[in-house]
C-alpha cells in the first residue's frame, strides 16, 4: 500500500504560476513609476538651475540700472551657459500704473526647448533707481 502524506511539500504548478502572474503585472506598474519619478527629479533641476539664470541676468540688469545704463528697449532676448548647458532667456519690460517704475519679466528655458519656460522672474525698477535692498527683491516662480 501507499503511504499517503496529508502535507504537502513544495508549491504546485498553479500557485508558481499565480506568483509570476502577479510579479508580471506589478514589476511594470513599479518600473512606470521609478521612469516617472525620475523624469520629475530631471525637471525639477533644470527648474533650479534655470532659475539661477533668471537670478544672474537680473542682477545684471539691476547692476546696470545702478550705474545708470537701463536699457530702454521693451524686449530683448540672449543665451548663456550655466551647469554645463545653454539657456536661452528673454526679457520683457513694461511699464506700471506707478509713474516711473518699470516691471521686468525675465523667463529661461533650455536651448534644446526654447518654447517650454522653466524658471520666471520679475522685478520692478524705475531708469533713475540706484541699487538698494529693495531692488534686490522679486519673485521666481518655477514653471510645468
Amino acid at each position: 500500500m501507499h503511504n499517503q502524506r496529508s502535507e504537502q511539500l513544495g508549491f504546485t504548478l498553479i500557485e508558481v504560476m499565480v506568483a509570476l502572474l502577479v510579479v508580471g503585472i506589478a514589476l511594470p506598474a513599479l518600473m512606470f513609476q521609478l521612469g516617472a519619478q525620475l523624469d520629475a527629479t530631471d525637471r525639477f533641476r533644470q527648474q533650479t538651475i534655470a532659475s539661477w539664470v533668471a537670478k544672474n541676468q537680473m542682477s545684471h540688469l539691476q547692476l546696470d540700472a545702478a550705474a545708470g545704463i537701463m536699457s530702454t528697449a521693451a524686449f530683448r532676448e540672449g543665451e548663456t551657459e550655466l551647469a554645463g548647458r545653454r539657456w536661452s532667456w528673454q526679457l520683457s519690460v513694461e511699464e506700471t500704473p506707478v509713474p516711473g517704475l518699470l516691471r521686468h519679466r525675465l523667463d529661461v528655458a533650455a536651448m534644446e526647448r526654447p518654447a517650454d519656460t522653466l524658471a520666471s522672474l520679475t522685478s520692478y525698477l524705475s531708469a533713475a533707481q540706484a541699487i538698494g535692498p529693495s531692488a534686490l527683491g522679486g519673485d521666481v516662480d518655477g514653471q510645468d
